[in-house]
């Protein structure tokens, strides 16, 4: 008997499943459930400073990640700090790496990794605090590499980045985040795949909307770093795999900041959707936390013809928290990077100059088959009670498409 399907839909927790699905909750293993410290968690989804130190055992089948959004008039910038390969973790034991993405609004730009040895790298197993010391080999010289990342005072919500990574060109970069808002888990935090609950993603979100400010030398040229920003992190044994298409949206809207994020499963866990939402005030009080308070919905027309991605060219965010009725229209969407999904997971920037247009041709044909990567701006409204509150005019979007079932069905058209 063919099973009804729950796009738009939560799955619930329940006892047994029938089939398998993404369920918000924690996993049965007691291994796991030590390991991620997992009874220990504010289940209200406040964050504790030890949520943000080394999760994950240095084995196979486990991976975490730190991760930095950076948003300026002139560039979109990507950093993070990863302990393993995405798509090796399985068969590695621990192999951190630092990937920092550099992009000029509108077009693709520069990707580096630089790898490191486990004993360069020190991980505290308190709060957020990452160094990396080491050195590198350049014709004759030695040069001096380094990483930091750190919370200020223990505070998770201004976290200060240094990096120098000289064999890239990147001379220095120095980097505060600013959240405006207290760091928030979201639910429990943690996406669990499969019938026994022994697939799990901690996805915790410290800052849904930070103030950056800071500088870069790349390639000689000093840059101002001062713009809007978001941080993430993560850790689990299911990272990738777990979801085939998702869309972000991070932003500030007047007296507003909000992070909403919509998670569609892959075929294997029943295409169940999962929603994040962070509706806050600037003065840090949480007006929703809970993504089931919020529905998404798109306009009549979903495609946007400036890529071959077809996402929506304007979509609607529904709420309603207590006796207060929310609407956050997205419009206007302008696409600032484009990338082919299958040139995203091959990294094929780090390759031999022949091997790039080969894998990039590769990767270019692909587009409505595997999908695509997007990073674009768009004008975000925010009306309370069917007023009209705040607009931005660059708010922080992503979307992400593995899989080309999806082109015209998700969102759900709005009645």
């Amino acid at each position: 008997m063919q099973q009804e399907s729950t796009i738009g839909k939560n799955t619930e927790v329940t006892e047994k499943l029938e089939r398998p699905g993404i369920v918000y909750g924690l996993p049965d293993s007691p291994e796991l459930r030590k390991m991620y410290r997992l009874d220990e968690v504010d289940q209200n989804g406040l964050m504790q400073d030890w949520e943000y130190a080394e999760r994950t055992p240095r084995k196979k089948g486990h991976l975490e990640w730190r991760y930095f959004h950076i948003e300026t008039e002139k560039l979109s910038i990507v950093f993070g700090f990863v302990t393993k390969n995405f798509i090796l973790y399985k068969l590695q034991n621990w192999a951190p790496y630092f990937r920092i993405e550099i992009h000029p609004k509108n077009k693709r730009g520069s990707v580096k990794e630089v790898k490191f040895k486990p004993e360069e790298v020190s991980f505290s197993n308190k709060s957020l605090y990452i160094k990396v010391n080491g050195k590198v080999k350049k014709g004759k010289e030695w040069l001096k590499r380094e990483i930091l990342i750190e919370a200020i005072n223990g505070n998770p919500g201004l976290v200060h980045s240094r990096v120098s990574l000289p064999e890239i060109g990147l001379e220095e970069m120095v980097v505060e985040h600013k959240g405006l808002v207290r760091p928030h888990r979201v639910k429990t935090g943690f996406y669990c795949g499969g019938s026994e609950f022994n697939d799990i993603l901690a996805w915790l979100i410290p800052q849904p909307f930070s103030k950056v400010k800071g500088h870069m030398i790349w390639q000689k040229e000093k840059i101002d770093l001062s713009g809007d920003g978001y941080a993430d992190m993560g850790a689990g044994t299911k990272p990738i795999g777990l979801f085939s298409y998702w869309i972000w949206l991070s932003c500030k809207l007047g007296q507003y900041m909000m992070l909403f994020g919509y998670n569609v499963g892959t075929r294997k866990y029943k295409d169940a959707v999962v929603q994040t939402m962070v509706l806050a005030q600037n003065d840090g009080t949480v007006i929703s936390a809970n993504a089931d308070e919020w529905v998404l919905t798109r306009g009549d027309d979903p495609y946007s013809k400036e890529t071959h991605n077809q996402r929506p060219k304007v979509y609607y965010i529904d709420g309603k928290v207590g006796k207060d009725k929310y609407l956050i229209k997205v419009e206007d969407i302008k696409t600032w990077l484009a990338v082919p999904t299958l040139k995203l997971l091959l990294d094929t920037e780090n390759y031999p100059k022949i091997l790039q247009k080969i894998f990039d041709f590769i990767a270019g044909l692909t587009w409505k088959i595997v999908g695509s990567y997007l990073r674009f701006g768009s004008k975000v409204s925010i009306y309370k009670n069917d007023t009209l509150v705040a607009t931005e005019d660059n708010g922080i979007n992503e979307l992400f498409r593995f899989d080309g079932r999806y082109l015209a069905d998700l969102p759900p058209k709005r009645s």
